[in-house]
């Protein structure tokens, strides 16, 4: 996410895919092959944990708000990094994102499980 030299130029193409003024083509693949995967899996925790039935609205939602904690860092990661006061992410702050993203993670999926 971070670490690549080419991130920049990634993250400012899935930005103008996100908000449409990228080729449909360029979306469709990029949704097929990353984000469907990744959201179906989180989707189906989720669903798992609330007793739902799938395709479930509220399963989504609640998948769609775990996976965009990382996200903000891709697709704002200019506004991230100057409400943080930092300059760039280093392999400290790196962590200290993956620590926060998990714990508030695992908080989420044991209120869920609370509220079941």
């Amino acid at each position: 996410m971070f670490e690549s030299e080419q991130a920049s130029e990634w993250q400012l193409f899935i930005a103008h895919g996100q908000g449409g003024q990228g080729p449909v083509a360029g979306f469709d693949i990029i949704n097929n092959r990353l984000n469907k995967p990744v959201y179906s899996v989180t989707t189906a925790i989720v669903e798992r944990l609330m007793s739902c039935a799938p395709n479930d609205d509220e399963a989504r939602i609640r998948s769609m708000a775990l996976n965009g904690q990382l996200a903000v860092f891709q697709m704002m990661r200019r506004t991230a990094l100057t409400s943080l006061n930092w300059g760039e992410v280093d392999a400290q702050r790196l962590e200290l994102i993956k620590c926060v993203v998990i714990k508030h993670t695992r908080a989420v999926l044991h209120a869920i499980i609370a509220e079941s």
